[in-house]
């Protein structure tokens, strides 16, 4: 046995925090839910990230809001 999986986590909004869920569907390419959604800067229509918007890493979404 090379390991084990101890958690976990999807991060449904690019830049926010986490979730710990109890489970994860894995495809070839992508995990379900993962980073699925994106905040807009709506000065520059530029997908918003926490090295411009630190305050996004204090945010989180749950799965009930999104």
């Amino acid at each position: 046995m090379i390991g084990a999986v101890a958690a976990c986590w999807r991060y449904p909004v690019k830049s926010m925090q986490g979730m710990g869920v109890e489970f994860l569907d894995v495809h070839h390419d992508c995990i379900v839910g993962d980073r699925a959604w994106g905040l807009i800067d709506v000065e520059t229509g530029k997908l918003a990230s926490a090295k411009r918007f630190a305050t996004l890493l204090m945010a989180a979404a749950d799965d009930e809001s999104i």
